[in-house]
């Protein structure tokens, strides 16, 4: 669609100019995304890259992070989308060839998680769950510049119990504490669902595991996976947990 107005024309030409200034570093991802198994083509990364952008563009409007430098973006946010990717392959690898992975993303922010999943791995249904009206509306925005399908927003599931508000895996990052979390994200998941909550582990901070399962929580933790994002030398986990009958 062209623009309308000589306004709209200035705004695209300054989206645009504030583009071509930002440059990601992929090869510094290199290493972690070998550890992790992931392989991105050209047009993905570029797609994330599309993405990146418009989080720092409209960043001050929508208070989305910190930090928009694309080195952050890219190796503290993006990768810890992608650090998710193999869980979810493993997943999907496990159910009927023909039934499409629901997966939402709790709580979804920017979109840092689910965003980037979605564009990494273009197969499953996603959903990103976001209640702060800023951020809803700039998610809006970015899923219609973007183009993507399959993926769906809306503040909160009103009907819990029934389609399609019942998914395979919700992710979470930063929503609540882990208790919490979880139990908000048991009701939406389908018998059998799978709830991967991200962790971080703070100096003397004793690490959730599978062997440590302190916190009461409705759903039975299966797996712990360790990692270190490119820019930081914190211990940071994936707690996988899952859903009865």
């Amino acid at each position: 669609m062209k623009p309308s107005c000589q306004s709209e024309i200035f705004v695209e030409m300054e989206q645009t100019n504030f583009q071509a200034q930002r440059l990601y570093n992929w090869a510094a991802l290199a290493g972690f995304l070998d550890q992790w198994n992931v392989s991105l083509s050209e047009e993905k990364k570029k797609q994330i890259e599309s993405y990146l952008n418009l989080v720092a563009y409209h960043d001050l409007e929508a208070g989305l992070t910190s930090d928009i430098s694309p080195q952050n973006l890219l190796l503290r946010h993006a990768s810890d989308a992608l650090v998710c990717l193999p869980i979810l392959k493993r997943i999907q690898n496990n159910i009927a060839s023909d039934q499409i992975l629901r997966v939402a993303d709790l709580g979804s922010g920017a979109g840092f998680i689910g965003i980037v999943i979605k564009i990494a791995f273009p197969e499953i249904n996603m959903t990103l769950i976001e209640p702060l009206k800023r951020r809803f509306d700039f998610l809006n925005l970015a899923l219609i510049a973007l183009g993507l399908k399959e993926i769906h927003l809306i503040k909160k599931p009103i009907r819990a119990s029934q389609e399609p508000f019942l998914f395979d895996i919700i992710i979470e990052r930063a929503v609540a504490p882990l208790e919490k979390a979880a139990k908000i994200a048991e009701p939406l998941l389908r018998p059998k669902g799978f709830f991967i909550a991200y962790q971080s582990q703070n100096s003397g901070d004793k690490p959730i595991s599978a062997n440590n399962a302190e916190p009461a929580l409705p759903l039975e933790i299966k797996e712990k996976l360790n990692y270190r994002l490119p820019v930081d030398d914190k211990n940071r986990y994936l707690i996988i947990c899952q859903r009865g009958d």
